[in-house]
């Protein structure tokens, strides 16, 4: 008979958008999964060192040894941490929970229902905490099993990729907009490029600027500069020195900058006067 998981540990912990659960996400430590569903239209987040934009109704398995961080607000979304000791303990030869959280696939995409339904779930969990009642242990532990064997059915039947492809976003012009959303808030980073977009929304270089070039008439690498170039102008408008204004737009090469300037806006930016 297995041994049962340490009763002096969180079994299972909901935080996040749900009533009567903590708001921010628990730092408990590296031996617990986690599911994590998103409640906004786009938000952002840190998976083991690289920045990806997520969907509504996206849902985001990971296992204990991804590092993952919410940029967004806990707003955004809502979670449950689950003891991996306790999936262990309650694998079957048939069932092994634990590698629903393995698959190298982190980000699926079931629809409302299931995010409505994960919710609801979480919901129960959390009014179960602390396994006051007789039998409010084997409850949570249904709730969160129920939802992991639809995770599992739902990705063998390929809904995920399929909704996540509905939802993304068959519609080039949604995807366009997430480029432009991802590029106005990441623009002074010096490092952001046409391959650090495309990783973060989970496309080819190539693809990615196909369709923001259908949808646009514009580059990629235009429309970036063109938001790096609006702010330095902006920045020296202000009456800060142009080399500072020039590196917290997120330029690297001050020559370029200089270049570019002149040919964006018709004058030097050491002719640039600020506003009295």
């Amino acid at each position: 008979m297995k041994e049962q998981p340490n009763t002096a540990v969180p079994w299972l912990t909901v935080y996040g958008n749900i009533e009567g659960a903590v708001s921010a996400r628990p730092e408990l430590n590296d031996r617990y999964c986690e599911l994590i569903c998103f409640c906004t239209s786009i938000a952002q987040f840190t998976l083991n060192g690289t920045i990806h934009t997520a969907y509504k109704n996206d849902v985001l398995l990971l296992s204990p040894s991804d590092m993952f961080e919410n940029t967004a607000s806990d707003s955004a979304i809502f979670g449950i941490k689950i003891y991996n000791d306790l999936l262990l303990w309650i694998s079957t030869a048939h069932t092994d929970f634990t590698q629903i959280f393995a698959e190298e696939r982190k980000l699926e995409n079931f629809g409302a229902t299931f995010t409505e339904k994960a919710a609801a779930a979480a919901r129960r969990i959390n009014d179960l905490n602390g396994f006051e009642n007789f039998g409010d242990d084997v409850l949570s532990i249904s709730e969160i099993a129920k939802l992991l064997i639809d995770i599992y059915r739902m990705r063998r039947k390929g809904d995920g990729k399929k909704a996540r492809r509905r939802e993304s976003r068959t519609e080039n012009a949604i995807t366009a907009h997430s480029v432009m959303t991802y590029i106005d808030m990441n623009y002074t980073d010096p490092q952001l490029d046409l391959n650090k977009i495309a990783t973060a929304l989970y496309f080819s270089a190539s693809r990615l600027s196909h369709i923001f070039k259908n949808e646009t008439g514009d580059s990629i690498y235009h429309y970036l500069t063109n938001k790096r170039l609006q702010c330095a102008h902006d920045l020296i408008m202000q009456g800060k020195p142009i080399m500072d204004a020039c590196s917290r737009a997120g330029f690297r090469s001050y020559c370029s900058f200089y270049r570019m300037y002149i040919k964006h806006f018709g004058v030097a930016p050491t002719t640039t006067r600020p506003q009295k």
